[in-house]
């Protein structure tokens, strides 16, 4: 049309007028056009998009059923025993059916199914929705800017597809991120409707490292750390009404995610970003007098998300450059004079309005950080320079007046969050993972880090750290073939491990009964695995060799775990936890972060253990023996159960009660060697 009015000529009194009207007519049809072409082609790519998320989840589907799972149509994943394919389930009524065991938030052990893999399976299955509601909203923006205000006839907008939809109008991500600060700006997130709005925004963006990033450039790092400052002061939010408090849990939570997710970009902003991060920690909030330290607003949220492991680093090396410079980090990041004296709103005074959201001792939560990273916290321990971090952490950090903070277990929180962190370090194992599909061989820079870790604590006596008692335990636990090894053998030096540290360290671990409790249910894992072994040959080997090899060496590892007991309860003289404590608490529990697992091993430490814990509950209310030389009825039990174990797989139809009687007798001599050497001084 537009082409014929331009090559008609036009004549009369009204020709001008009437090519003017006709060629805006051609010119809308042609707009017309292209904008319902843009527009078949945004909603061709978003059909695409969206059929590729099906498939994605018919996918993911597949491999739940795999694990034993199904996933329900609201998104919940059950065992496969509960789910349709269940051969009861078309017989039972709706609403008698087993409800699912784990729906998002999962419980850390489940009597039935995978929960690991159900974990997994659910954050899988929350990236995919995440990407489809992402897709559609940037598609729905594109069609809207397509459309126009509701005066425009057509608007001339094309686009090839929703990439260069994207191009031109910019990420829904960036633009999610734009309102939000746009809301913060404005100080609409200092009333609860703002606040609302700030948490929906950042709960639905928090695992999109576009919107991470945006979002941490955009505060830039001063305004990140004067942000939550500002929301965490109680001076400045009295009377905040619990479901404000409610709120600010939760944005605690989704903006760690968002900032730790922003930290994992390579991009040169963010590096500029994470310096600048680390170098304001130092400093005071400026706007308030008072204010919290940059390292204490930061490691707040660092409770929270998944950190850059180098930024994880380099943060806690100015850390400590900054402690140095004071005698104590108490008199840094402790309490004020005005809290003290009773004044949480004194003008020296930050309190925060949620302390468990936001410990002064800054080490808590970058240490929280650093064990959900374990590669990152073995070089961070393993490190000399600049400074000697695994002695500093261990041995050498004075807390002075900040010894306030306590973890819900008791004990120092950051102390605590140091021995998580350890944990992660010497073993590559984040604490928080269930193990099902996480597990890793330990490398040659663990085990250096664990040797140098029993080196450093085992001089430290009774000045040991108690809230690293339990976290040591397990690691002993988890590095169960080294330890057996050591403490198995009569002549101390030849012990695979340096044998009077080992033994320094065990002693005090075992001052805490639960902690305890962890090194004898490993120390059980790796006996079972010992006389379990198939391949040891045939009694009676000249060498020595043999099967029987493995029932002494196990006789010799209880031994040097009775002495270890004997001192560990002489030092505490008679600790009244010892008695408080339920040992049955957790039995099994070691099993899931060791390299073995399964039904078969698990039913065997069971075994092995109730038969320790039923001797040792039994004499916990006795007074402890003052006699040096330890007679081993208590751990009768134990050894007849080692025998019993190991004679299913060597004695075969030899097996009888006196042959039994006879190698009873053979790990209770073992054990009583193995007591001994343990008992010597070293030379």
């Amino acid at each position: 049309m537009r082409a014929k009015t331009l090559a008609a000529r036009w004549r009369g009194e009204n020709a001008e007028v009437s090519r003017a009207f006709i060629l805006t007519a051609a010119n809308r049809f042609a707009a017309a056009h292209s904008q319902a072409q843009s527009m078949h082609n945004i909603l061709r790519d978003l059909h695409d998009t969206l059929e590729a998320q099906k498939r994605r989840l018919h996918e993911l589907a597949e491999e739940a059923r795999g694990h034993g799972l199904y996933i329900q149509r609201d998104g919940t994943v059950i065992p496969q025993e509960q789910g349709p394919y269940a051969p009861d389930y078309l017989e039972t009524s709706p609403q008698n059916r087993p409800q699912p065991a784990w729906a998002g938030r999962l419980p850390a052990r489940e009597p039935s199914g995978n929960p690991e893999a159900a974990e997994a399976i659910v954050v899988r299955m929350r990236e995919i929705l995440l990407a489809a509601e992402t897709a559609d909203s940037d598609h729905a923006r594109a069609l809207m800017h397509l459309a126009g205000e509701d005066e425009d006839h057509f608007t001339g907008h094309s686009f090839d597809g929703i990439d260069d939809a994207r191009d031109a109008l910019g990420s829904g991500a960036s633009m999610a991120a734009a309102d939000v600060i746009d809301l913060i700006e404005s100080g609409q997130h200092l009333t609860d409707a703002g606040l609302a709005d700030l948490c929906d925004y950042v709960h639905q963006w928090s695992h999109d490292p576009d919107f991470s990033e945006a979002l941490a450039l955009g505060m830039g790092p001063e305004g990140t750390l004067a942000f939550w400052g500002e929301l965490m002061d109680a001076r400045r939010s009295q009377g905040a009404s619990p479901e404000r408090v409610e709120m600010l849990g939760d944005l605690h939570e989704h903006l760690g995610t968002t900032l730790g997710l922003a930290t994992r970009s390579d991009s040169a902003a963010m590096s500029v970003w994470k310096e600048e991060i680390i170098g304001l920690g130092a400093r005071r909030d400026p706007s308030v007098q008072g204010g919290p330290y940059g390292f204490q607003v930061m490691s707040s949220l660092m409770l929270h998300g998944e950190w850059d492991g180098r930024f994880l680093q380099d943060y806690g090396a100015g850390l400590v450059s900054v402690e140095r410079e004071w005698d104590e980090v108490g008199t840094l990041w402790g309490d004020p004079a005005s809290l003290r004296l009773g004044d949480p709103y004194g003008p020296d005074a930050f309190l925060a309005l949620d302390q468990g959201k936001f410990p002064h001792d800054p080490v808590t939560g970058f240490m929280a950080a650093l064990s959900r990273d374990p590669e990152a916290a073995t070089s961070f321990f393993s490190a000399r320079h600049p400074e000697d971090f695994a002695d500093y952490f261990l041995l050498s950090r004075e807390l002075g007046e900040l010894t306030y903070e306590q973890a819900e277990s008791g004990g120092l929180a950051s102390r605590h969050a140091v021995g998580e962190a350890l944990y992660a370090a010497t073993t590559g194992l984040s604490p928080a993972d269930s193990l099902g599909e996480n597990r890793v061989e330990p490398g040659p820079e663990h085990r250096e880090l664990f040797e140098r870790t029993l080196s450093l604590l085992a001089p430290s006596g009774k000045d040991f750290p108690p809230e690293l008692r339990e976290p040591v335990a397990r690691v002993l636990a988890y590095r169960g073939e080294e330890v057996f090894d050591s403490i198995s053998v009569l002549n101390p030096r030849s012990s695979e491990l340096e044998y009077y540290e080992l033994k320094d360290v065990m002693v005090q671990v075992s001052r805490d009964p639960i902690a305890y409790r962890i090194l004898n249910e490993g120390v059980n894992l790796e006996i079972l695995e010992r006389v379990r072994d198939p391949d040891q040959g045939e009694l009676g080997d000249p060498a020595k060799n043999g099967p029987e090899k493995s029932l002494r060496e196990a006789g010799a590892s209880v031994g040097f775990l009775e002495q270890v007991r004997y001192e560990a309860l002489e030092q505490n003289e008679k600790d009244p936890t010892w008695t408080k404590h339920g040992f049955y608490h957790g039995i099994g529990s070691v099993v899931t972060f060791v390299p073995t697992w399964g039904d078969i091993i698990q039913r065997g430490v069971d075994m092995l253990t109730t038969a320790w814990l039923d001797e040792e509950v039994a004499r916990r209310d006795e007074e402890r023996s003052d006699q040096h030389t330890v007679e081993f009825d208590a751990r009768r039990g134990q050894l007849d159960a080692i025998v019993k174990e190991w004679s299913k797989s060597h004695l075969g139809w030899q097996e009888g009660e006196e042959i039994l009687r006879e190698w009873q007798s053979v790990i209770s001599a073992d054990a009583l060697l193995g007591n001994a050497a343990a008992r010597k001084e070293k030379m």
